[in-house]
This record gives structure tokens, C-alpha cells and sequence, in this order.
């Protein structure tokens, strides 16, 4: 009786899921889907282009999907969207996007305005990675917004692999070039993906770690920015213990000097590591007494930012 159960229960599940499933194709077909798109914005109206996923009906649909570029221009994105669902005659599904590109006409521009409608597409993946002029990986556009709503309101796009844009309150600010975006890199904790090299010797940095520590001396706010870094030297791997200390002592004041010049063009216009935020939290009774006669833009240029680094070097 139990089994007969199991079974009553099978089929109807089964009746159940079976015409979404059949139906799934017939969705695709009716669907405009849109795997990446650019907006961009020309003499006053916004241009949006995308690649769609094209299903030829029939066959092995792993094998007869194609591409194709949509473009649509209007005075607002929205509505270029809906022209893109009119020449088409299906709807627009970005459930399938995974990166959003942003142009240079939108330089002077607000970008989260834009970037909001998306954000609260629910069909749209919150890991979908937003980028300044080219295809980019390191921001979602929920990391996006969550540093657009700190209080400082400042961003970090990718600039397509190598450059980084920075954005304060959602405009674009500058840029930074790529010896400045792997100081970044480096001051975020992130590990760079690139060999470095130093008097014809070959590093592979096997692991990098940053800690940020805020506090005051003599009322006045200091922020501590120590690295750490782990480096395999591969072009001599029987270099001398005291080889190794010079070629530590070598990379070290190169990437000293990349990160302070990156420090002095990031601050104090835009508070890439959220600092009024760690103080807030972490020295909370001094900083509140340390704002009572300063603003943000006075405790931004009143910083005095210390770095320290401390790079090993291993065989």
C-alpha cells in the first residue's frame, strides 16, 4: 500500500513539472536574451546595445544557439528597452546577463540612477559584473551599490582587465592606470595575477593580505595599512638566503612608492577603503568628539595614512 502511495505521488509531481518543462523552449523563443548589454549615451539620448542568445527552433539547441547584436536609441534607457522588445516582438529577459558596460557619455552622469532599474530586475543575477568602457570581473552590481550607499559613496569599477575607474556618489571621478590598479589591488588584499618582476628576477606572489587598523595620536586621525606578502622567486631557485633579502628589499620600495603615489591620488577625493566608516566603528567615542568642530571632506584631508609592507621571499 506504502509503494502504491509512492507511486500515485510520482506521477503527480510529474504531471506537475512536466509542462514547465516542455514549455521552457517555447519560452526561450518568445524571449529577447540578453547574455551582456553596453549603455552609452550620444547628443542627449541613451544608447543601449546588447548580445542576445539566438534558438533556431528544431535540432540540438546546444548546437544551434547563435548570437546577435540588438541596438536601440531613446531618451531613456527604459525606453530603449522598449524598443528592443517592439522590433523584436518578444520580451527582453536579462536572466542570462552577466556583464552591464557602461560608456563614456555617461561621464558626467549619475550612473546608480541607471543602474537601479537593473539592480531591482529580480530576474536579473545580483552577480552580474558591472564595468567602466570594457567587459570587466571584479564588481557585481550588488557591490556596487553597497559601496554606493556608505557614506563616502565611493566606487571602484574595472576599466576592462588591467585599468580601474573610480566613481564618488555615483560620478565618474578618474581613473587610475594600471601600475596604480595593481597597488589597489594589493591594498585590498587581493592577490595580483601577474608575475613581478624586479633586476631581470621572476616573483609568482603566492598569497597577499592587508589589514587596516584606525586610531588617533594626539587627536588626530592615523590609519595603519600593513601588508603582507608571500612571493616564490622562480627564475633562481638557488638564490642565497641574502640574495633573496635584497630582492625582497628591491620589490619592496617599488611597491612602496606604486602605493603611496595611489594613495595620494585616491585621497582625500574618494574613500576607496570606507576609513570614515572603520573610524565610526572601531573609535567610535573619539571620533564622535573629533567631528564635532570637523566635516567629512576635513577629516579626509587630515588623514595621515602609514604604510608598511612586509614582503617575504621564498624558493
Amino acid at each position: 500500500m506504502h509503494k502504491k502511495a509512492l507511486v500515485v505521488f510520482f506521477f503527480v509531481i510529474l504531471a506537475v513539472l512536466l509542462p514547465a518543462a516542455v514549455s521552457r523552449p517555447a519560452q526561450m523563443l518568445s524571449k529577447t536574451i540578453l547574455t551582456e548589454i553596453t549603455i552609452d549615451k550620444q547628443s542627449d539620448e541613451y544608447v543601449l546595445s546588447g548580445k542576445t542568445v539566438v534558438i533556431t527552433p528544431g535540432g540540438n539547441q546546444a548546437q544551434d544557439k547563435k548570437t546577435q547584436d540588438v541596438t536601440a536609441t531613446a531618451p531613456s534607457v527604459v525606453e530603449c528597452i522598449n524598443k528592443i522588445d517592439t522590433e523584436t516582438n518578444k520580451k527582453v529577459s536579462f536572466a542570462h546577463c552577466k556583464y552591464i558596460i557602461l560608456g563614456q557619455g555617461l561621464k558626467n552622469e549619475n550612473i546608480a540612477d541607471i543602474l537601479r532599474y537593473f539592480l531591482h530586475r529580480t530576474e536579473l543575477n545580483n552577480n552580474c559584473f558591472v564595468s567602466w568602457h570594457e567587459k570587466g570581473k571584479r564588481i557585481t552590481i550588488e557591490q556596487f551599490f553597497k559601496n554606493y550607499h556608505r557614506y563616502s559613496s565611493s566606487c571602484v569599477l574595472p576599466k576592462g582587465t588591467t585599468e580601474t575607474a573610480i566613481f564618488k556618489s555615483g560620478v565618474h571621478a578618474f581613473d587610475l592606470d594600471e601600475v596604480q590598479t595593481d597597488a589597489l589591488t594589493i591594498l585590498m588584499g587581493k592577490k595580483i595575477n601577474k608575475r613581478l618582476v624586479h633586476n631581470g628576477e621572476v616573483l609568482h606572489v603566492t598569497k597577499n593580505t592587508t589589514r587596516i587598523k584606525t586610531k588617533f595620536i594626539n587627536k588626530a586621525p592615523v590609519v595603519d595599512i600593513s601588508v603582507k606578502m608571500k612571493t616564490r622567486l622562480e627564475s633562481n631557485p638557488m638564490a642565497s638566503e641574502q640574495a633573496k633579502k635584497n630582492l625582497a628589499a628591491g620589490i619592496k620600495a617599488k611597491i612602496e612608492n606604486d602605493i603611496q603615489l595611489t594613495i595620494n591620488t585616491l585621497y582625500p577625493t574618494a574613500d576607496v577603503f570606507n576609513i570614515y566608516d572603520k573610524f565610526y566603528r572601531r573609535n567610535t567615542h573619539a571620533f564622535k568628539k573629533y567631528l564635532a568642530a570637523k566635516n567629512y571632506n576635513a577629516v579626509m584631508q587630515e588623514l595621515n595614512l602609514v604604510i608598511n609592507i612586509d614582503i617575504l621571499v621564498s624558493t
